[in-house]
């Protein structure tokens, strides 16, 4: 039930940060959405979040730790893939309305019994180290998530990338620059003063930019297929792992709450519950 816990912990975060990273990125890069536009496209997700975070508790309380567990892990696995599905350059309130909501109740559902569990697991006089070994998962999934699925793009970009360029009949050593200015993070305003100097180019240009976006909108689609995968894969940890009484569940919340003062984790984190 501890280990069951802290692989429920790592792949909610994992999962939490790639929506919001990737989501965010492709509908700013691609789509050219404004800041002000990315706040709002994520608001319905958050709110999603709270609710569900504050009715699991009691969910929780009634039930145990399992089935509020897979349930929300399943929710969120199924709003990942939802949100990869319906993703477009001009995706907004109307198209991730939905399904970035339901992503954000299966991470609200998740996150209340994955501490509670992992204490009520381990004698009280550990409840600390356990707690920190809890904020140690988040953390670690946060990271591994942006980094893993971060690498994951950017090789499928560079992939997917080049065999574009190749049907457009770009030369190589041509496909190489453009292959230097993505990855750098130039492309936009190198492309845009080649327009400039050449206009007898910008035919070309809007050809390799579409290949480019083409690409990347691959890459953020494998890097949210893994992150939904990854958490439906969690629904049968929390399953096959977490315990189903009620009585585990009142014993777990207790344990959350009285959780000892002095040993939380080095970095001061003493109660995530």
């Amino acid at each position: 039930m501890f280990a069951g816990s802290n692989v429920v912990a790592f792949c909610t975060y994992f999962g939490t940060f790639s929506i919001f990273f990737f989501v965010a990125l492709y509908l700013e890069e691609v789509g050219s959405t404004s800041p002000y536009g990315l706040a709002l496209d994520f608001v319905p997700m958050c709110i999603g979040m709270i609710g569900a975070s504050l009715v699991a508790d009691r969910w929780v309380a009634r039930s145990g730790p399992r089935i509020p567990m897979t349930v929300g892990c399943l929710l969120a696995g199924a709003g990942i893939l939802l949100t990869d599905w319906v993703l477009t350059p001009t995706s907004g309130l109307s198209t991730l309305g939905w399904s970035l909501p339901l992503a954000g109740i299966g991470f609200g559902i998740v996150v209340v019994p994955v501490t509670s569990a992992a204490l009520s697991s381990i004698p009280a006089e550990h409840s600390g180290m356990a707690a920190s070994m809890t904020n140690t998962s988040r953390e670690l999934g946060a990271v591994a998530g942006v980094a893993v699925l971060g690498s994951l793009v950017n090789g499928v970009l560079v992939t997917d990338l080049v065999h574009r360029l190749n049907a457009l009949g770009i030369p190589k050593e041509f496909q190489n620059q453009v292959v230097v200015a993505v990855t750098t993070g130039t492309f936009n305003d190198q492309s845009g003063a080649a327009a400039k100097a050449d206009p007898g180019l910008a035919a070309m240009i809007h050809e390799v930019t579409t290949a480019t976006w083409g690409a990347f909108s691959t890459g953020v689609d494998w890097s949210l297929a893994v992150a939904g995968a990854l958490m439906l894969a969690c629904a049968f940890v929390a399953a096959s792992t977490m315990r189903g009484d009620a009585l585990s569940a009142r014993q777990a919340l207790a344990g959350a709450e009285t959780e000892p003062v002095g040993e939380g984790a080095d970095d001061g984190s003493v109660s995530v519950s």
